[in-house]
């Protein structure tokens, strides 16, 4: 749900329920397929968005994935709000409904809905060895994003690893950003799916 090619409805189901319903959908596709892989080597990989459900994945499910890498990964929505060039993104996936036409702060009830959906809340659960993969100069989802997780998985002793690339941003596209940091994620997780 929340992408195109089923209809509006389906398109619109998304905001709103933002670290559950899209969650959900990716468990759903998980367990429809068991049997067809080991579930002691699975693994999960994600960018942006991608990376907000990696994390939510690994957080909320410990006990499904041995390994996650994340790409410049939304970890707080509500940390992010005030620092990113779409913090009607924020809003409206956090919350469902914004005012396209009007700019106004968010409340502490909206504040309380943007923590709410976000995965730093699960970060206490993870198991899984993760790799965060950011661009220093993100003005999408800025690196303090991708930090905070790390700092949050780190300060409990857990396995994870930061690769930060200070002249790339969003994409992770530069050509020797991209090259190091795809063979980074095929060595991890060679290493962690042993």
């Amino acid at each position: 749900r929340g992408s195109i090619g089923y209809g509006q409805e389906y398109l619109e189901a998304l905001p709103g329920n933002i670290g559950r319903m899209d969650v959900d959908d990716c468990m759903l596709a998980l367990s429809s397929t068991a049997g067809e892989y080991d579930p002691n080597r699975v693994a999960v990989c994600g960018g942006s968005h991608g990376g907000f459900l990696a994390c939510h994945l690994v957080g909320q499910f410990p006990d499904k994935f041995k390994a996650g890498v994340m790409r410049n990964p939304v970890t707080d929505v509500s940390a992010m709000y005030a620092v990113t060039d779409i913090p009607d993104w924020c809003w409206y996936e956090a919350v469902g409904d914004y005012d396209f036409d009007t700019y106004k702060p968010a409340s502490k009830e909206v504040m309380n809905a943007m923590f709410d959906c976000s995965p730093l809340q699960h970060s206490q659960n993870v198991t899984a060895s993760c790799l965060l993969c950011l661009g220093a100069k993100d003005l999408r989802v800025p690196v303090s994003q991708g930090l905070a997780y790390y700092h949050a998985l780190k300060g409990r002793g857990h396995d994870v690893k930061c690769k930060l690339y200070p002249e790339d941003c969003h994409p992770l596209a530069e050509v020797e950003t991209e090259f190091d940091h795809w063979c980074e994620v095929g060595e991890f997780l060679k290493a962690k799916l042993r």
